[in-house]
């Protein structure tokens, strides 16, 4: 670069060719020196180096990212902490009120694998596993050490507590939309808000008998209007 600018001036008929020769010697040899004491190989490997480094970091980050993914993964369609773990394996426990779509999962060893010999996760919830509102929870199973409970509940048994809990969402639901009306529609007069009033009082009345009648579980915080819908089958 400094040699392209000097011939350059002096093609240009410059001050440059006005110098002294020897003042011209002395820049030239400036140039050399220059040129030969700095190690310009030393500094080109160096920042070759330090890209490797930067790209061999990226690449052992990415790939433990990758392998801690399935085991870190929240797969609880409602985030439980039991979906955190670090365990390769787990198993389904078991619940007395499944529905059709996770029996088949339930007391069976699964995969967090991405690929693997037994079924995964992934093929799992692509059969529907952990759908919307699905309870399951995924147990640790460590090899040759987890005992596996036997089945205590027939499909028939779990079919009708299945039935009954969708009913209990159905009041609850019913439930909600009285209260919603009462909170949100400007009544012309007292008579008919009085008139909610009692629809509500009964409605809460009759899920109240349903839950004891049917021994369930009563959940307050289904019954009111203002949640989401992920917090109407928590």
């Amino acid at each position: 670069m400094f040699l392209h600018f000097f011939v350059e001036g002096t093609n240009n008929g410059s001050s440059i060719t006005n110098l002294p020769w020897w003042a011209i010697l002395i820049i030239i040899a400036v140039i050399l020196i220059i040129l030969v004491v700095i190690p310009w190989g030393k500094i080109r490997s160096k920042l070759d180096q330090n890209k490797d480094q930067k790209i061999t970091l990226e690449q052992a980050k990415t790939k433990a990212q990758n392998y801690n993914a399935s085991f870190l993964g929240i797969y609880n369609w409602f985030g439980k902490k039991q979906a955190m773990r670090l365990q390769r394996t787990v198993y389904v426990e078991e619940l007395e009120d499944a529905c059709v779509l996770c029996r088949p999962f339930e007391n069976k060893v699964l995969s967090l694998e991405d690929e693997d010999q037994i079924m995964t996760m992934k093929q799992a919830i692509a059969q529907g596993y952990h759908h919307l509102g699905c309870h399951h929870i995924d147990q640790d199973y460590y090899i040759e050490v987890t005992q596996i409970p036997t089945q205590q509940w027939s499909d028939e048994h779990k079919q009708l507590r299945r039935s009954l809990l969708l009913k209990q969402y159905k009041l609850e639901d019913e439930l909600r939309h009285l209260k919603y009306q009462l909170d949100n529609h400007k009544f012309k007069t007292k008579q008919k808000e009085d008139t909610l009033l009692l629809q509500i009082t009964s409605k809460e009345r009759a899920l109240i008998k349903f839950i004891k009648d049917n021994d369930l579980t009563r959940n307050q915080l289904r019954e009111r209007y203002n949640i989401s819908d992920i917090q109407k089958f928590s």
